[in-house]
C-alpha cells in the first residue's frame, strides 16, 4: 500500500526591524513553511530568515515529523527570508538538498551580491 502524504504548516515569529517606519517600530512579516512528509522522509517548502526562527522551525519539524529524514527544501523564490536558514538546518540534516528553479537561483544570487562601486 502506498504511503500517505501529510502537509503541515509552520508560521514563524515576527522579527523586529532595526529601523523605524514612520517613526514607529516595525517588524518583518511572519514566514510560513510547509512540511510535506510520508512514512520516512520529508520535504520543506521555504525557510525563515534568522537563526532563532530556524531553530524554532527545526524543533517543530522534529516534533511534527518525528523520526523522518528531512531530504529537501524547496525555495519558492529568491528573497533571503525564504532560504537563508538552510545552513542552520544542515547541522541537523547534513544530507539536506536545496531545490529551486533557475530563475529563483538567479534571484538568490542578487540577494547575496554586495552592491558597491570602486573607490567607495
Amino acid at each position: 500500500m502506498p504511503s500517505l502524504l501529510q502537509a503541515d504548516v509552520y508560521v514563524s515569529s515576527r522579527l523586529p526591524l532595526a529601523i523605524k517606519r514612520l517613526s514607529e517600530s516595525s517588524s518583518f512579516s511572519p514566514i510560513s513553511c510547509t512540511l510535506i512528509h510520508g512514512d520516512a522522509e520529508a520535504v520543506l517548502v521555504d525557510t525563515p530568515i534568522s537563526v532563532s526562527q530556524t531553530e524554532d522551525l527545526i524543533s517543530w519539524i522534529k516534533e511534527t515529523a518525528s523520526g523522518k529524514e528531512l531530504r529537501y527544501v524547496y525555495i519558492t523564490h529568491g528573497h533571503g527570508d525564504h532560504w537563508f536558514g538552510i545552513t542552520v538546518r544542515r547541522k541537523h540534516w547534513p544530507n539536506l538538498r536545496a531545490l529551486a528553479t533557475p530563475g529563483t537561483v538567479e534571484h538568490m544570487k542578487g540577494q547575496i551580491k554586495p552592491e558597491f562601486s570602486e573607490g567607495t
